[in-house]
């Protein structure tokens, strides 16, 4: 199997690379790097989101499209319910596989509605936030269990690849020490991925070696590579989530020693992520994401067999 990159450079060039080593080499691509803002309005039905007074109140003021920016600034201005909704919406809630209009609608209602019920006297979402800008550990820590299933403040329809959206850009925003990331899909093979690279055995603490060599796996025709989320054992969820965002934190220092300039680990995070898969013109190794289901396929997960 031959795969090319753009101007002929070929795959075999380019395996063997560590996370920090492509950061490195593809640098003029990360310290540019802004992600798209998202266009919302036409994969939800605007007049049923509207019979939720907190929504129908602030719709005049959502952007059309939203970037990380608009969210951040809602939260720096304490705008939380806004940024709240935002955050839904920039992560496109309820688009899951089959789904449509209605049922992505229904979704983003269900978690607003569930999101603004009180706990103890405090919305959940509001305790969210007041939790993040606390900037503790333990109770941070304790927050993120209590929004897993079974959780004291879980949100309906909101798992763990959605309110660590909502812990990230909190985080971010009030410039907490160790900045909360996003955990799903994507961001879990980077963490994965990372530990392999620093050879850190803690990667089969963290996730069981079945999930880890069926993580990514090369189509029969070798034309293509399924990535499947992965999830930590039992009882590792938080523990995986804050190695992840250390590991990210450290990652953006030593790459930003190396460059000579400063990068959060929130915008190497975003970069990382990639674009998505769908379009053709994305499947070259100057995204990250198709670069990162490659190398792992060939340069890490033949160890774990």
């Amino acid at each position: 199997m031959v795969l090319l990159q753009p101007g002929g450079i070929q795959l075999m060039n380019l395996i063997g690379m560590t996370l920090q080593d492509y950061c490195l080499t593809n640098s003029q691509n990360l310290l540019s790097y802004e992600q798209e803002c998202f266009s919302w309005k036409d994969k939800y039905d605007v007049a049923k989101l509207c019979e939720i007074q907190e929504f129908a109140e602030i719709y005049s003021d959502i952007p059309e499209l939203i970037g990380r920016k608009d969210i951040l600034n809602s939260i720096k201005q304490n705008k939380f319910t806004f940024a709240f909704v935002e955050i839904l919406l920039w992560g496109q809630i309820g688009a899951r596989p089959g789904s449509n209009k209605s049922k992505r609608t229904e979704i983003l209602k269900i978690a607003l509605i569930d999101a603004l019920k009180e706990v103890n006297g405090i919305t959940k979402m509001q305790h969210i936030f007041e939790i993040v800008s606390s900037n503790n550990y333990k109770l941070i820590h304790t927050l993120y269990i209590s929004l897993e299933r079974g959780g004291e403040y879980k949100i309906r329809e909101i798992d763990t690849s959605y309110f660590t959206k909502i812990l990230s850009f909190a985080s971010e925003a009030f410039g907490n020490d160790l900045k909360l990331l996003i955990y799903d899909k994507w961001t879990r093979l980077l963490h994965v991925h990372y530990l392999l690279d620093l050879k850190d055995d803690s990667v089969r603490m963290f996730y069981s070696k079945s999930s880890l060599v069926g993580l990514c796996s090369m189509s029969r025709n070798s034309r293509s590579i399924a990535t499947k989320i992965i999830f930590p054992r039992t009882n590792f969820g938080a523990s995986a989530y804050f190695d992840y965002c250390q590991k990210l934190l450290d990652l953006s220092t030593l790459v930003s020693v190396q460059l000579g300039k400063q990068i959060s680990s929130f915008h190497l995070e975003g970069y990382l992520f990639g674009k998505e898969l769908k379009s053709v013109r994305n499947r070259t190794f100057d995204n990250p994401r198709f670069w990162l289901q490659h190398n792992y396929v060939i340069s890490h997960r033949p160890y774990l067999l």
